[in-house]
């Protein structure tokens, strides 16, 4: 990864973690964010994927959204033990669904633009689906926050989108990748 490549994230401060009390109820809500079926976790991994697959300035972009997943998870991460959940040594996400290799239609450039714009359109509504259950208003303002930077990535996965769509010369092929 390039070093000059900072995570796309809005120019707010996150919520402190530290000072969270022991609520086991709200670290179940939040833990799918972290290692569930459409976890930060499973982002991570798809957009560090579709910056291989990218060329150029798109590339870049979903190495500062794959960043920027990284800094959420380490964030999860961090509520959860405050909040007292007891996170395994080794964790795997119990399922990659956004992963190529269980979908395998992206074939083309059009397709991983369109498959990163649903997952972020996903996790949007995951999360404000975890503010309703959410009793605790320190968590609630970190949950907000992270969705803050998940709105920015929509609208910069969406600008791509119309950028491609307008430019009829920029399309090229991906070849169909073996994922093992």
């Amino acid at each position: 990864m390039e070093k000059n490549v900072s995570p796309l994230i809005c120019p707010l401060p996150y919520p402190t973690t530290q000072n969270l009390a022991k609520d086991l109820r709200t670290a179940n809500i939040i833990y799918f964010a972290y290692n569930g079926q459409k976890s930060e976790r499973t982002a991570m991994q798809l957009y560090h994927i579709y910056s291989k697959m990218l060329n150029n300035q798109d590339a870049q972009l979903m190495k500062q959204i794959y960043l920027a997943e990284q800094l959420h998870l380490k964030l999860l991460h961090d509520a959860l033990l405050s909040l007292g959940c007891k996170l395994p040594q080794h964790q795997a996400s119990n399922s990659n669904t956004y992963l190529p290799k269980n979908n395998r239609h992206f074939a083309n450039y059009k397709n991983v633009i369109m498959q990163a714009m649903a997952t972020k359109l996903t996790t949007i509504v995951e999360y404000k689906k975890m503010l309703y259950l959410i009793k605790n208003t320190d968590v609630q303002q970190l949950i907000e926050r992270i969705v803050m930077d998940e709105n920015l990535h929509l609208q910069a996965l969406q600008s791509i989108a119309k950028t491609h769509a307008s430019n009829s010369t920029i399309s090229p092929s991906i070849q169909d990748m073996a994922f093992s």
